[in-house]
């Protein structure tokens, strides 16, 4: 118990500071993004679930991008609910794709149906991206792994950023 106290505060704290530490920026600097997909969850009934999420990028300098994100993955047996403060690097190459590699602190909300109580797990994630340049939006596909206490699991989500 002691010890999923201090992950939630040191994720509260990490919030904080990032939101402190970000470089002035425009509206028009920002990107706005939806994205679907699938996590794969091996203790899952159908270890395939669909997930939605929306996203904000916003530029903290250089290559780097802070991207709070939120997801909700649909399950039959609970409403499960991630939240992700995700910090990357651009990487560019000699296209107009562009890659990305990152992660983040993570929190996972799981609500089951029926009796049992709801809780939370805090953890990490790793995440890497690939883009494709364009003038007003940047269509993508992203593979993430989420590591919690509890849990691990996989997701891979095709999205689009204007």
């Amino acid at each position: 118990m002691r010890m999923r106290i201090g992950l939630n505060l040191f994720a509260i704290a990490a919030f904080i500071t990032a939101v402190i530490a970000l470089p002035p920026i425009t509206a028009a600097e920002v990107l706005v993004g939806v994205r679907g997909g699938v996590y794969e969850d091996k203790d899952a009934e159908d270890s395939n679930l669909l997930l939605a999420g929306a996203e904000l990028v916003a530029p903290l300098g250089g290559k780097w991008w802070v991207n709070p994100n939120a997801e909700h993955r649909f399950d039959d047996t609970a409403n499960v609910n991630t939240f992700s403060l995700d910090f990357h690097r651009d990487i560019d190459t000699a296209s107009s794709l562009f890659l990305w590699l990152g992660g983040g602190p993570s929190l996972v909300h799981t609500n089951p149906d029926g009796p049992a109580d709801a809780h939370s797990d805090v953890g990490g994630n790793a995440l890497f991206g690939v883009g494709v340049k364009s003038k007003d939006v940047v269509p993508y596909m992203q593979a993430k792994a989420l590591f919690l206490d509890e849990d691990n699991v996989l997701s891979l989500a095709a999205g689009i950023r204007f």
